[in-house]
C-alpha cells in the first residue's frame, strides 16, 4: 500500500510539473508545406550521404544529394519525399515530420505505425 501511495504521489508531482512547461517562452515549430518538405528532406539526405549513412546494407553514395525529390504522400504529421536515382535504378523514400524532423529512410517506401 505505501508503494501505491508513494507511486500516485509521484505521478501527480510530475503532473503538476509538466503543466509549467506547458506555458514558457517558447516558440512551436511551423508546419512545413510540401515544397518546404521536399527542401527538408533533400538537406537532409545531403548530410546523410556525405557521412555514408547505411540503409539496410547499402550505404549511401553522394549521387543521392543531387537528385530532385517529390511528395509521395503526405498523412497525419508527417511527409514521405521521394528521390528517383537513374542510375542505380532505385528510388529512396524519406519520412520526414510536417515540421521537417527527419525520422526514417528505405527504399520499400513503406514505414510501419503511419496512419
Amino acid at each position: 500500500m505505501k508503494k501505491l501511495f508513494t507511486a500516485l504521489s509521484l505521478c501527480m508531482a510530475l503532473f503538476a510539473v509538466q503543466g509549467a512547461y506547458a506555458h514558457g517562452d517558447h516558440v512551436h515549430a511551423e508546419k512545413l508545406d510540401a515544397p518546404t518538405a521536399i527542401v527538408a528532406a533533400k538537406e537532409g539526405l545531403t548530410a546523410l550521404s556525405a557521412q555514408g549513412y547505411k540503409v539496410g546494407a547499402q550505404s549511401l553514395d553522394p549521387s543521392w544529394a543531387s537528385l530532385d525529390g517529390e511528395v509521395k504522400a503526405q498523412g497525419n504529421g508527417y511527409y514521405i519525399v521521394s528521390f528517383k536515382n537513374p542510375v542505380q535504378g532505385q528510388t529512396l523514400y524519406v519520412l520526414l515530420s510536417d515540421v521537417g524532423e527527419l525520422y526514417d529512410m528505405n527504399f520499400t517506401g513503406t514505414f510501419e505505425g503511419l496512419e
